[in-house]
């Protein structure tokens, strides 16, 4: 129908209403106007927009920029309508017009002719290699199409330099102020990131510092829980020593001293005119021992199994084959008596190490004191032996593993 074809059809409806030409990639924005591609991208990049977007021919804004994608069905009507034109246009150069000599064979409307045959007179239009030439001069090689002449309000070149320069230099101006925010925005949150890490870091230091506390707490803690029990069983060693002391002291006070001679059998290892007694055990290794005498006028001994039994050289160290400590201030081995200052001591303590031929006497309280120190070599197995002197007692405590005998372990007094 003529109504379809894009000769027919009415070129304003084809146009772009902003540089009022046939539409060159056509879009269509949401709401329905339709304009070049570049036309109303150049309309929404100018800078004074402010981010708003509008149609400029019904004024609808787009709170975001729509996205512009080109019409392919009305780029193809405009491409068969530019077609249809410039064949027009050849069409009407080559009609044979008032005073011009018509093509001869032309069976409808008569084509001008080019050249004719000077003998028969028959004009020709088949060359038309002049005007179809100067018609492609007039064609645009950018568009494809015949270019078009249209009357401007035109300003001088160094008037639109100007303009040019002022709108470059507005734009300049612009983007430095926009490149200033933009970094100082980024110094500020370079600040903040700065702010967080401090805390961050501060948050952490104070946990760990709490950990800290909390272990050194938990520390003391431990060491407060010991020492209580530490204090406990000194505490309880000292009311079962003195508990031991008042049960002896009873003792003591009941006690009633005869002289009612005892008979006993013949036993080789008895010693028939001395107070003492050997233990049932030798003594090998490393031992140590302690003796509870009241009064202080004990001797505590070590001896070979083979000391007399009888005679002088049966008392505990009047002979080479004994060791003793009398009364707790005397040490006296083969009739040699060696005095010891200070006072005397109810309980006392021996070390002996058999291999290394020591023997260490000491006198015991809250603390260990040295009182004498022996090397020698030993060269039997030794009895620990116990002698009164007079009225007296004397016994072998049941030790306890007590803070005296671990800080007297530690001060290397054993040695």
């Amino acid at each position: 129908a003529p109504a379809a074809c894009p000769s027919h059809m009415d070129q304003n409806k084809l146009s772009c209403s902003i540089c009022l030409d046939l539409l060159k990639d056509p879009v269509t924005i949401p709401c329905g106007h339709i304009y070049c591609l570049d036309c109303i991208k150049n309309c929404w990049d100018r800078p004074h927009l402010e981010q708003v977007y509008s149609c400029p021919q019904c004024r609808h804004t787009f709170r975001l920029r729509p996205d512009l994608k080109k019409n392919t069905v009305l780029a193809d009507l405009i491409e068969e309508l530019m077609k249809t034109r410039l064949q027009s246009a050849a069409a009407d150069l080559c009609h044979a017009g008032p005073g011009d000599v018509s093509w001869d064979f032309c069976t409808g409307r008569k084509l001008k002719a080019v050249k004719s045959c000077l003998q028969c007179l028959v004009s020709y239009c088949e060359q038309l290699v002049d005007l179809f030439k100067k018609l492609q001069e007039n064609i645009c090689s950018g568009h494809n199409e015949v270019m078009k002449i249209f009357c401007h309000n035109t300003v001088s070149a160094p008037a639109e330099r100007n303009d040019k320069q002022r709108v470059v230099g507005l734009n300049q101006v612009q983007i430095h102020q926009r490149i200033q925010d933009r970094e100082k925005d980024v110094r500020m949150l370079q600040q903040q990131v700065k702010a967080i890490n401090q805390s961050a870091d501060k948050a952490v230091a104070n946990s760990e510092e709490i950990q800290g506390l909390i272990r050194r707490i938990e520390k003391r803690n431990s060491d407060v829980k010991q020492q209580i029990r530490s204090k406990q069983t000194d505490e309880v060693r000292k009311v079962r020593e003195l508990q031991e002391k008042l049960k002896q002291e009873l003792v003591e006070l009941k006690m009633r001293v005869t002289r009612q001679i005892q008979v006993y059998g013949h036993h080789p290892d008895r010693f028939m005119e001395k107070q003492q007694v050997l233990s049932k055990e030798s003594l090998t290794g490393r031992c140590y021992w302690e003796v509870e005498q009241r009064p202080a006028i004990v001797s505590v001994a070590v001896t070979y199994k083979g000391i007399s039994r009888t005679g002088p050289e049966s008392a505990f160290a009047y002979n080479k084959k004994s060791w003793a400590l009398e009364n707790s201030n005397i040490f006296v081995h083969n009739r040699i008596l060696t005095l010891i200052r200070g006072s005397p001591s109810s309980r006392i303590g021996v070390y002996l190490d058999h291999s290394a031929g020591i023997l260490s006497f000491y006198r015991v309280s809250d603390t260990m004191t040295l009182l004498h120190r022996v090397q020698t070599a030993f060269a039997q197995p030794l009895y620990a032996g116990l002698g009164i002197n007079g009225v007296g007692s004397g016994k072998l405590c049941q030790l306890i593993y007590t803070d005296v005998i671990k800080e007297a372990k530690s001060e290397n007094l054993f040695v």
